[in-house]
């Protein structure tokens, strides 16, 4: 895996409703009339209509038969048949063919690959319904093709060598006018198409993962009496309704502050006039006069992958600590990776710029809590 970085080789992010590659590489998509809507970061397009498509420059093609990362987002309405969210094809001929659909009734993501009949390869990525945007990732490394959805590996397949696509042969986003009979025309939204010049491992995935719709914050611990303040993903809901109420400052809020006077976890509903998503956050509430200066939490694990999730390793309950005199992590050989003399300090993993590798670590916490020194010694898994 490697960075992304300076290998971002197209971007049509629709933002202010402009068609245009902010990349400067490639000419302007040929846009067929698709509604401009709110989208991810700015606006993004919403297909209604099954005139409506959007034709990319060729010279995209050449990126696709190297090592290479698609990255876009979508909000999909259909209900029939399959739907064609991006299709490299040659009037439906199985030749030279990079096919991305929707099946709804399985509610799958299809990716169909093929440089000839012989190399013709597939996979697919399950949908989960409670979702309004998904993000959808197909990344080459050699002749290995990788599907993820919503920064988690979702499928992936070794195709007999690299395949080629043709050259001369248009790519479009929703409608193509060449598509099957049996497929339907795209109904949804479409936002964020990227392309990068190289292959993203699981790292690069998570950190092109938005999380739309979802509360940013992780399950915490407050002291009684103190708030904390939600961050939500990008999200286009016109309606938010947070359960329950109590302590929510206004549970119609994208984004309150909650005050909870004991242990909840609060959800929150978001809706749109076509779709609706769901989300959850665990708010432990702790009286300070019944503070257990010995019960010291950290976590049994932790993935360091990126995907924003358990990404480091850290003190879970700081409010039981006063200072830290040192906070050490040591491999299975006893070499010290970590070192810190901060309550919020966090560990990413790595070791003098070096990803480690999975395993059993162990921790040493020296610390004072409400004037007493103590101490805790444990072990902890890095999972990647």
């Amino acid at each position: 895996s490697q960075s992304l970085d300076g290998f971002l080789v197209m971007d049509y992010n629709f933002d202010n409703c402009s068609f245009s590659d902010d990349t400067g590489i490639h000419d302007d998509a040929i846009a067929n009339n698709p509604d401009c809507v709110c989208g991810i970061n700015d606006t993004g397009l919403d297909i209604t209509q099954a005139d409506q498509s959007l034709r990319l420059p060729k010279s995209i093609n050449t990126y696709l038969s190297e090592d290479f990362t698609l990255s876009f987002y979508f909000q999909v309405r259909n209900t029939g048949n399959p739907a064609s969210l991006w299709s490299l094809s040659k009037e439906s001929s199985i030749d030279s063919m990079m096919n991305i659909r929707y099946l709804p009734m399985q509610q799958l993501i299809s990716v169909q690959l093929a440089e000839s009949i012989g190399t013709f390869i597939e996979m697919s990525a399950e949908i989960d319904p409670s979702r309004c945007w998904n993000h959808f990732v197909l990344t080459r490394q050699g002749a290995d093709y990788y599907a993820y959805l919503n920064g988690e590996l979702a499928a992936q397949v070794g195709a007999s060598r690299p395949l080629n696509f043709a050259q001369d042969t248009s790519i479009y986003i929703a409608n193509n006018p060449g598509m099957l009979p049996s497929q339907d025309m795209y109904e949804g939204k479409i936002d964020e198409v990227k392309l990068f010049s190289a292959f993203a491992g699981s790292t690069d995935v998570g950190q092109l993962y938005r999380r739309p719709d979802q509360i940013l914050n992780v399950d915490t611990t407050l002291f009684l009496g103190d708030a904390l303040d939600i961050n939500m993903g990008p999200s286009c809901a016109t309606s938010v309704i947070w359960t329950p109420g109590d302590g929510v400052v206004s549970t119609s809020d994208l984004e309150p502050t909650i005050t909870p006077t004991e242990s909840t976890t609060y959800t929150v509903l978001l809706g749109d006039s076509f779709c609706s998503a769901t989300d959850t956050i665990r708010i432990n509430v702790i009286d300070s006069d019944l503070l257990d200066c010995q019960r010291l939490l950290l976590p049994k694990a932790f993935t360091p992958n990126g995907d924003g999730l358990n990404d480091t390793y850290f003190i879970s309950n700081k409010f039981v600590v006063d200072e830290v005199q040192s906070f050490e992590i040591y491999d299975r050989i006893g070499q010290q990776v970590f070192s810190a003399q901060s309550k919020s300090a966090e560990w990413d993993g790595s070791f003098k710029g070096e990803l480690l590798n999975p395993g059993m670590y162990l921790y040493k916490i020296r610390y004072t809590c409400l004037g007493e020194e103590f101490s805790v010694a444990n072990n902890f898994s890095l999972i990647r």
